[in-house]
């Protein structure tokens, strides 16, 4: 009996720590929590869940895995239930308990069915930040050895995230690609300073 509990303890803790490893998430929020998110299709590494079942105008897409230290692209779909605003939220791993951060590097966002403002991060505003983008810690954006261009961001979650409001019309489908990658330890150490604009 006590090999028995012994075994299934191993296997509960194996399964929490392989359920702790750092993902690339992206969430959408129906504006007004009138627009439901229809015909999902995640894209290769990719799954989805909703916060409530309920509820279908928040949903988050995740990579299946931890992303690698090269870039990598994925991508997802989805059509909106109604013509309006979907805010677009860049982040990782969330953990409510803990408060830990999970860190992942983003590049090079491309969205067809709808407009997406600077999604390989190069045009930047005179404070340092990426124009189109807002809850923007400048710490965040990073110069050199981007997937497009000079520039991208490393992105956590706990409220490290950034994001953007996108128009969605009714039944229209919509795509989102994106290259993300595992973080860099000097960019984390640079992310956690405080310097949010």
């Amino acid at each position: 009996m006590k090999k028995l509990l012994f075994t299934a303890l191993l296997l509960l803790m194996g399964q929490a720590f392989a359920e702790d490893f750092p993902r690339a998430v992206i969430t959408l929020y129906g504006d007004k929590e009138e627009i439901d998110f229809v015909k999902i299709q995640p894209g290769e590494g990719m799954d989805y869940h909703y916060y409530d079942k309920a509820i279908k105008n928040k949903v988050i897409f995740r990579s299946v895995e931890e992303p690698e230290k090269k870039w990598q692209e994925m991508q997802f779909s989805f059509r909106a239930s109604k013509a309006g605003k979907v805010r677009l939220k860049i982040t990782g791993r969330h953990h409510e308990k803990s408060g830990k951060v999970n860190w992942i590097e983003y590049d090079d966002l491309k969205i067809s069915g709808s407009d997406i403002v600077n999604g390989d991060f190069e045009q930047l505003k005179n404070s340092g930040v990426s124009e189109g983008w807002w809850k923007f810690n400048s710490n965040q954006l990073i110069k050199g050895d981007a997937a497009n261009g000079e520039h991208y961001i490393i992105a956590g979650g706990n409220s490290k995230w950034v994001q953007q409001w996108i128009e969605v019309k009714e039944g229209t489908k919509v795509t989102i690609s994106f290259k993300c990658r595992a973080p860099k330890k000097e960019n984390i150490k640079k992310a956690e300073l405080e310097a949010s604009i």
